[in-house]
């Protein structure tokens, strides 16, 4: 959709006899056109100067409705284009399980891809030798990818094994094999139980140009130690994924 058209496919009006804030009516409008599939990803919103003229009320208005839309990740701003609609998150769910990325995705709907960036034996650095247990500079095997959904990058995984338990894996084709499944070949390898943790950061220069964003656009990091069913640690994995395009979904049970 053109930036131009934008404006005439807003509907919704503002009433000035009930007690909701005029910011907060606009942005129920604007969420409304988002929810109804009257604006798709990528469409531009119209201006402040537009909705200003439109509905009658200040730029403070207009900017308190978009800025929350923003923060809420409905909007995204480009300097010097505009504001137009995000395109929805990817719910992961996998944070509570052992589950493949793949078959993550699958499960709604999409179609991961994988470039494998790095694959090969090295020294691990202190903070993976004690992540696996492992004496100080032990050999891990250090595997770095990219995966994708409809080419866009989602998330660079970082990952590590020991290598005397591991080095198998290096003999597989990691762009097409699943990682969880290559190591359920070895019964000593096969994973039963992952610790994860959340945190987030801001991507460094390196990691903005892998993923297609900005340098200091928001990152969730996912680190997983994952183990097997004798609690030996076979994997240590950092996930840094997109906070622009990812969100996570943890189910929990309450006993009575």
């Amino acid at each position: 959709m053109r930036k131009d058209d934008s404006v005439n496919i807003l509907h919704g009006t503002i009433k000035r006899d009930v007690p909701i804030p005029l910011y907060y009516q606009l942005k129920e409008i604007i969420l409304g056109e988002i929810i109804s599939g009257n604006l798709s990803a990528g469409d531009y919103l119209p201006t402040e100067n537009e909705f200003m003229e439109s509905y009658h009320i200040s730029r403070a208005t207009v900017r308190q409705a978009m800025a929350e839309l923003v923060n809420e990740s409905y909007l995204s701003r480009q300097k010097g284009k505009g504001t137009f609609v995000s395109k929805p998150k990817i719910a992961e769910q996998y944070i509570n399980r052992v589950e493949t990325y793949k078959e993550q995705m699958n499960k709604i709907g999409a179609s991961p891809t994988t470039e494998v960036v790095c694959c090969k034996k090295a020294k691990g650095s202190m903070t993976v030798c004690n992540a696996l247990h492992l004496p100080e500079n032990a050999d891990v095997i250090k595997l770095i990818r990219i995966r994708s959904i409809e080419n866009e990058p989602i998330v660079i995984a970082e990952t590590y094994m020991p290598y005397a338990k591991c080095k198998f894996v290096l003999d597989h084709d990691l762009v097409n094999e699943s990682l969880y499944h290559i190591l359920s070949e070895v019964d000593f390898t096969r994973i039963v139980k992952a610790r994860r943790t959340i945190e987030s950061v801001l991507a460094s220069e390196s990691e903005a140009k892998m993923l297609n964003i900005h340098k200091g656009d928001a990152l969730q990091i996912i680190k997983t130690t994952a183990c097997n069913k004798e609690d030996i640690r076979i994997e240590y994995t950092i996930a840094k994924y997109r906070g622009d395009r990812n969100l996570f979904v943890v189910e929990t049970q309450v006993d009575l």
